[in-house]
């Protein structure tokens, strides 16, 4: 890494032969495939100390989205605090410079993985004071049913699982590996009270008796559905980087939703 003068950007030299073991990497996190940076055949490899430094980051940020897959956004928060970005600035912050010019092969994938590890912090800072909004009880379950169905019902790398699933994902427990990819009230309940530590108003966990006063999963993930429409498909707006597709897909399939179920739309 470079240093910077006062008020510039550090950054770090890369070999323009990095980009080979580094790029497929850095494409399956902006598409939200952390199974691939994390399987036994990950692209990730070994190299000087600036390759290196990347691959540990971009673990990181793929172990923060596999939390995040569980419902574990406070984990993956620390996670990502971890991972130090590729840019940063000579106040200590995360800084992400202009695109690199054509050609820069290195560079431009630097600024692409400076830019992932972005998206998924600004990613949990909505999804923080979203939180932080919410009334207690039914809007957390919601929230967390949003969640559920941006990182697991329409993921598209979360419904087809490979045979390992359960060791990508850190599962020992059969139950839990039953219970994934269902919109179920245990994982829910305990992503809404993850929701609450995540936002600091921690005032013990969602129960079950909240889940059943809410009517269950069918009527959570309609208003989940509801609420997904109205948002932008991504909430790191401010950056050129796609969301993931996770995301994508069920923003994209709520807005349809809504079309379709709107009275007004019906001949």
């Amino acid at each position: 890494m470079t240093d910077p003068r006062p008020g510039q950007v550090a950054t770090m030299t890369m070999t323009t032969a990095a980009p080979r073991p580094l790029a497929p990497a850095v494409h399956a996190l902006e598409r939200g495939d952390w199974r691939t940076v994390l399987g036994p055949r990950s692209p990730l490899s070994g190299g000087d100390r600036t390759i290196l430094h990347l691959t540990h980051c971009l673990r990181l940020v793929a172990d923060a989205m596999r939390l995040q897959t569980l419902g574990q956004a406070v984990a993956a928060q620390a996670r990502l605090n971890e991972a130090v970005p590729p840019f940063v600035a000579a106040n200590g912050r995360r800084a992400i410079g202009p695109e690199p010019r054509p050609g820069r092969v290195a560079e431009h994938l630097l600024w692409r993985t400076g830019r992932v590890l972005e998206r998924e912090h600004d990613e949990l800072a909505a999804l923080r004071r979203a939180g932080g909004a919410l009334a207690k009880g039914q809007p957390e379950l919601v929230c967390a049913c949003v969640e559920h169905l941006t990182w697991v019902e329409f993921d598209p790398f979360s419904v087809r699982p490979g045979p390992d699933e359960a060791r990508r994902l850190g599962l020992d427990d059969p139950a839990a590996l039953e219970r994934f990819g269902s919109g179920n009230r245990i994982d829910l309940c305990d992503r809404a009270s993850d929701l609450r530590q995540l936002a600091g108003v921690w005032t013990g966990p969602v129960s079950g008796r909240t889940w059943q006063r809410a009517g269950g999963y069918r009527v959570l993930r309609a208003e989940a559905l509801t609420l997904l429409a109205d948002e932008p498909p991504s909430r790191a707006s401010s950056l050129p980087v796609p969301p993931r597709l996770g995301r994508l897909r069920a923003w994209e399939y709520a807005r349809q939703w809504s079309r379709d179920s709107d009275p007004a739309e019906v001949a």
